[in-house]
């Protein structure tokens, strides 16, 4: 039977819901997958070419199924015991999985960081703090491997001893984007890449509102680290709040862009995020295992502390720490030098600084 269940899967030209409707028209894959023309041609809301993609069998789904099986690429349908519990209690829920590595452990808490693909430094940083300290608790992490956002989290998740799974709006055999071969490769061995369309399948704009819905829906919690008043993220946190998961927001200034989408969730009754640990504590979940960062006690100059303290964790330029600083050009280099030295700031980008967290 889990061969007929695979077979349906790889029909992608056919809406999911559409097949849900040809299940309940003929009962099983099976019955589908042997379902003569004339059958086919009574069913009214499948066109021409869907009819004909149900009719062209090509080669046998058996084969399929046990050489991708061979790739690395494995498939589990809903009927499946292993089958992810979280995915079968959500609305919508998809008819199978494929997915490289080992699916997320059931007893484990799960959260879902996500936010904006062009985020700032700050959000950069913070997502990996929080990925992290995640991984440390034991928090299984959930996102996108996109850029920005849920590649840090995911990326600091892993190098921090953790588990992720990441979930595509391609195929699993689809490096998307081709940057993250690394992340890609390092979670299959400490995690999963989970998809709900057939191998081979391109990175479509359609594809990700509706894998948002799994980021969402394999998660216990979300955490929106920054997002824009319009933002992929959002379709998130919509399919989150419709699964009844909790939402957490960064909060930010509201003349800061990246943070429109998070303050508008904040009003609309999302909690507040101020640190893993609050999250944590809420979600029930130990959390002694997550280092506190030590701050360093150095001495600055006076000079060194002038510069310092124009800086926070949102990047300045050089010419902005020049005038706000009085000092000269060749001064304000020599002081940013000797602080970088001293591991208390960052040049992020070329002549652009910001604290180290």
């Amino acid at each position: 039977m889990e061969i007929y269940w695979f077979w349906l899967c790889t029909k992608e030209t056919l809406s999911l819901k559409k097949k849900k409707r040809l299940l309940k028209l003929f009962g099983t894959p099976e019955d589908i997958y042997r379902a003569k023309k004339q059958e086919l041609e009574k069913v009214k809301f499948l066109n021409e070419q869907e009819q004909q993609q149900l009719l062209k069998k090509g080669e046998n789904p058996q084969e399929v199924y046990h050489r991708q099986k061979e790739n690395g690429i494995n498939f589990i349908s809903r009927e499946q015991k292993d089958f992810p519990r979280r995915l079968l209690e959500i609305p919508d829920k998809p008819l199978g999985l494929f997915f490289k590595g080992k699916l997320p452990k059931e007893e484990k808490k799960a959260a879902a960081v996500i936010g904006a693909r062009a985020c700032t430094y700050a959000g950069q940083a913070l997502a990996g703090q929080i990925g992290e300290e995640l991984a440390c608790a034991g928090v299984e992490l959930i996102s996108g491997m996109a850029r920005g956002i849920d590649g840090c989290a995911q990326s600091s998740a892993l190098r921090a001893g953790g588990s992720s799974c990441a979930i595509l709006g391609s195929g699993v055999d689809v490096v998307y984007p081709p940057e993250h071969q690394n992340l890609y490769e390092e979670l299959q061995k400490h995690g999963s890449i989970v998809s709900e369309f057939p191998p081979g399948s391109a990175p479509l704009g359609r594809h990700f509102p509706q894998r948002n819905r799994l980021i969402s829906g394999m998660a216990d919690f979300v955490i929106v680290v920054e997002a824009r008043e319009r933002s992929g993220s959002l379709i998130t946190v919509d399919y989150a709040l419709e699964q009844g998961k909790e939402i957490y927001a960064v909060p930010g200034r509201p003349s800061d862009a990246l943070s429109g989408g998070c303050n508008r969730l904040i009003a609309q009754g999302a909690g507040i995020f101020t640190s893993t640990i609050q999250i944590l504590e809420e979600q029930g979940v130990s959390y002694k295992n997550i280092k506190k960062k030590e701050k360093k006690q150095i001495k600055l100059a006076t000079k060194e502390n002038l510069v310092y303290s124009c800086l926070d964790l949102r990047p300045k330029s050089l010419q902005q720490i020049v005038e706000q600083t009085k000092l000269s050009v060749g001064e304000t280099m020599e002081i940013l030098i000797r602080l970088q030295i001293k591991e208390v700031i960052l040049e992020v980008a070329k002549n652009y600084y910001q604290r180290n967290l």
